[in-house]
């Protein structure tokens, strides 16, 4: 029988024991003091901050916490978005979770807008998961999950599947632990003002949302070329070459190797996507045409709008000086659309207070 294994501190201790004392007796001793120590050093006044690590979230709740103190009495070395991140707990001290950095991004427009390439370009630079609604509900299907078979009897018999199907395929992904953690960033979902209310009623909401918009011409013209891997799943807008592409109104992007040059091989797998007839997207321009206003309304407050018929990097960086703002500009008060009819009055009783003083200076001089 192998004798128990003994803790950090009783092998500290065995390496250089107490006269006197048994090692158990010695390491109750030891560890006897250093709780009277630490509880010692509660004590208000005695230190600035106080971080303990046996706190719920482990280390990482510890972490944040050491952060926001080192915040405190240091902001110009540990910036606020180095605590908290970008998300809604940099600016709203409710949305804060110790050990937690969550940013909640949608990234919204019509077909052919550039929605999944701007969200896989800022997925990638946030280091948030990036999900697709359709993928989760297609994933569900595959692997013949309750939810899945659900799903799929609607789709065998051509109906459209309900929005509580994707709505609690989301909810089930967005509680997993990165997203909890990082937050998220949705690709081309809510589509509807039902389906965002349905998302708020399971408190399933954006920090911001960045909304793409083009021309319908330009849209067309792009979902007609474009293009899909089916090895990488990656998007390319691919018009033929010579004088019949010469008209398209986007320049090619077309697969590259990592050394910059062409992927002949990545280029002759792509084919067209199966939603990309003319008539299917026209039928969804219509589709967002209609509902574009209600989106807008129901994430005003949060809303940036970009145009996306020029290259991706204008779009791109607009969205990242967007979802940064409050980290580069930390003195500025965040007030929600809540508030503003109280900011509103205020601003009207100085402008009023402002002009009868004036009115005062110019009684006295005459």
């Amino acid at each position: 029988k192998l004798p128990p294994k003994k803790t950090p501190l009783q092998a500290e201790i065995a390496s250089n024991p107490p006269l006197g004392y048994e090692l158990d007796e010695a390491s109750h001793l030891v560890f006897q003091s250093a709780k009277a120590e630490v509880e010692a050093s509660r004590a208000v006044g005695l230190f600035d901050d106080w971080v303990d690590n046996g706190t719920p979230g482990g280390m990482a709740s510890a972490f944040t916490q050491l952060s926001e103190a080192l915040n405190r009495h240091y902001p110009a070395v540990v910036v606020p978005h180095f605590v908290w991140g970008y998300g809604r707990a940099l600016w709203d001290a409710r949305a804060r979770t110790y050990g937690q950095h969550a940013l909640r991004v949608m990234v919204l427009g019509p077909a052919g807008c550039g929605k999944t390439m701007q969200a896989e370009r800022l997925s990638e630079h946030f280091g948030v998961p990036l999900i697709n609604v359709g993928d989760l509900l297609f994933n569900e299907v595959k692997n013949k999950t309750a939810l899945g078979l659900q799903a799929k009897e609607y789709m065998d018999s051509t109906q459209t599947v309900p929005d509580e199907y994707f709505i609690r395929a989301l909810a089930a992904r967005l509680a997993a632990p990165d997203c909890t953690a990082h937050g998220w960033l949705l690709d081309g979902f809510p589509h509807t003002r039902p389906q965002a209310d349905a998302l708020a009623a399971l408190g399933i909401v954006p920090d911001k949302v960045v909304l793409l918009h083009a021309p319908h011409a330009m849209l067309l013209d792009r979902t007609r070329h474009r293009r899909i891997d089916p090895a990488s799943g990656r998007t390319y807008h691919a018009p033929p070459r010579g004088a019949a592409g010469a008209a398209a109104a986007s320049p090619p992007l077309l697969p590259m190797r990592p050394d910059g040059r062409p992927d002949e091989a990545a280029e002759k797998r792509l084919v067209p996507r199966h939603d990309d007839s003319e008539a299917n997207v026209r039928a969804r321009l219509k589709l967002w045409d209609d509902h574009a206003r209600h989106l807008r309304a129901a994430y005003e407050d949060v809303t940036l709008r970009l145009d996306s018929d020029g290259g991706l990097d204008e779009p791109f960086g607009a969205a990242v000086e967007f979802l940064t703002l409050e980290a580069r500009m930390p003195d500025v008060e965040v007030v929600a659309s809540s508030g503003l009819c109280d900011v509103s009055y205020e601003i009207i009783d100085t402008m009023r207070w402002v002009a009868g003083h004036e009115e005062g200076k110019g009684e006295g001089g005459r």
